[in-house]
Parts: C-alpha cells; sequence; structure tokens
C-alpha cells in the first residue's frame, strides 16, 4: 500500500498544484471523491454464498424450457445487482422464493486491490481530472474528466449527461446506496457503445461508490467490449474525520 500511495503522489503532483488555486469545488461529486487530494480507495467485487448455487441451478433449468416470449419477457424484468424476481414461470414456490431471498442476503463485499483516488482541477476552467491509480498504473477510468459547470462527465468516447438520483435498498449487492447517475450512448453502423458513472454513498454513511460501465455491442447485440469496475472508498477519507480535524486544530491553537 505504500508504494501504491508513494506512485499516485508521484503521478499526481503537477495538477495537485492547479487544484490548490482553485477556489471552486466540482459540484455534486465532491460529496462521493476526494478533492484535490488522493485517498485510499479499493476496487471491490460481490461474492455470493454457495447456498444459492441450488436455487440458480432450478432456475436456469426451468428459464432454458420456456419459450421465447417468456424468456424475453422475465430478461426484461431483471435488474442488474438485484436479485432475481419472483415468478410462477420459474417454476418455485413463495416459500422457496423467500429461501432464495434468505440466501441471497449472505453475498459479501470484498476488496479486490488497493486503488488511490482523487478528482483534481485540470488548469481550465471548470474542468476537473479524475485520478484512478491501481498498483499496476492508471485505471481506464482516469481517462474520465468532470465539467462542473455542465455537471457532466467527459470521456475520449463522448460526454455523459447526468440522468438523475439513483436509490438501492438492502437487496442490492453492495447493499443499501443512493446517489447520481450519468449516461451516454453512441450509436454508429458497426455498434452501440453505452458508458455509465454512477456515485454515491450507504445508507449508513461509512462508504462512497463510484462505478464505471462501458459496453460496446454490434448490430446483432452481441458483445465487443466490456468493462465494468466498483471502487469504494471510506467516507471520513473523502471529507476527514471530523474527531481527528478538531484534534488538529486544537493541537495548532
Amino acid at each position: 500500500m505504500k508504494a501504491l500511495r508513494n506512485l499516485a503522489l508521484t503521478l499526481i503532483v503537477p495538477v495537485l498544484v492547479s487544484s490548490l488555486s482553485a477556489a471552486e469545488k466540482p459540484e455534486i461529486v465532491d460529496e462521493y471523491l476526494p478533492v484535490g487530494k488522493m485517498a485510499e480507495a479499493a476496487a471491490v467485487s460481490v461474492v455470493l454464498d454457495e447456498s444459492l448455487q441450488p436455487f440458480m441451478e432450478k432456475i436456469d433449468g426451468v428459464f432454458a424450457s420456456l419459450p421465447d416470449k417468456d424468456k424475453k419477457e422475465l430478461v426484461g424484468q431483471i435488474v442488474p445487482g438485484q436479485p432475481v424476481p419472483y415468478d410462477e414461470r420459474l417454476g418455485w414456490t413463495k416459500d422457496e422464493y423467500a429461501k432464495y431471498l434468505e440466501c441471497w442476503k449472505l453475498k459479501q463485499v470484498q476488496e479486490v486491490a488497493p486503488v488511490a483516488l482523487g478528482i483534481f482541477a485540470s488548469g481550465e476552467r471548470n474542468i476537473w481530472d479524475l485520478a484512478a491509480v491501481a498498483q499496476q498504473g492508471p485505471l481506464p477510468m482516469s481517462t474520465l474528466k468532470y465539467d462542473s459547470s455542465t455537471k457532466s462527465w467527459i470521456s475520449p468516447n463522448g460526454t455523459l449527461t447526468l440522468k438523475g438520483d439513483v436509490s438501492y435498498d438492502d437487496l442490492n449487492v453492495y447493499g443499501a446506496w443512493s446517489g447520481k447517475e450519468w449516461t451516454m450512448e453512441k450509436k454508429t453502423i458497426l455498434s452501440t457503445l453505452t458508458e455509465t458513472i454512477i456515485a454515491g454513498k450507504t445508507k449508513d454513511g461509512k462508504y462512497a461508490y463510484f462505478v464505471y460501465n462501458m459496453s460496446e455491442k454490434n448490430p446483432d447485440n452481441v458483445a465487443i467490449a466490456n468493462q465494468s469496475i466498483v471502487l469504494r472508498v471510506p467516507v471520513t477519507r473523502i471529507a476527514g474525520d471530523p474527531l481527528l480535524e478538531k484534534a488538529k486544530a486544537k493541537a495548532r491553537q
């Protein structure tokens, strides 16, 4: 982690100088990202409990035997990151579904790799550079810029506009959390490219999440490229620990 921290600071010193002179903060995202500094975060993933396996095997078998019309309807009901919704066509009883939900709740969020995360003034008015650095170097999302004047993200592929608020309950794979979502869709004769950013905080106020998704599909809806990463940072590393800041202020007196 120390080596990661040193690498992050080395990469970020040039923009850090410009960020210190900026009077404004990147509105909206300053709630979810460390501004003008690198903070210790982590790339995370979700591990589902093994007790879910029998349920998934059962509904997979039933699903495969259904007519295409039913398959399309059932797929349309699924929300990414949420449990499969109850439907009698999947062959389970309400009691079985209740047990399925209990097994689902045993999911765990695990840290995959340490990441140094922050957002910095670029030197160009209202434009902020995202920095996300892992041990192997900057993550692809480090190409993202935030325009605080339009409250939009800028990627090499185009502009992600603010779609609005998002909110997830306890059944979400990352637990109960809420925040903002930005999206972009770019269509050509060769493919459809979609980019999504979600930034939010957990209901208990302990963590902030930064989620980046990119997918590209050909005209036959076959995936050409897919990229997804979820970063989690303790809220105290964004705004600072109130007790620690109070102690520092007292020590300076």
